[in-house]
């Protein structure tokens, strides 16, 4: 094979390696974007259920041992919940 023929095939390769990237990170990307969506709806529900069974402490209780960085358990005191789930 020569020498060009042998570059020519190299870089219909690399074109072909670089759409193989660039669609597995779009599906990357779309994965991410359902499996989000999937914790928000995870979520809807388990804030709906709290709210039925007014529930609110012991959710606070199960979020401050779930949590671990101060930052996040900030998030989650009984005033901001009530104004959540209202």
């Amino acid at each position: 094979m020569d020498s060009q023929k042998l570059k020519t095939l190299q870089q219909k390769k690399d074109k072909i390696d670089s759409k193989i990237k660039r669609i597995q990170k779009q599906q990357r990307a779309k994965e991410t974007e359902l499996n989000n969506r999937r914790k928000i709806l995870i979520g809807s529900y388990h804030l709906e259920q709290t709210k039925r069974s007014n529930s609110i402490p012991e959710l606070l209780q199960n979020m401050q041992q779930f949590l671990i960085k101060d930052e996040d358990k900030k998030l989650f005191t009984e005033e901001d919940m009530k104004k959540l789930i209202k």
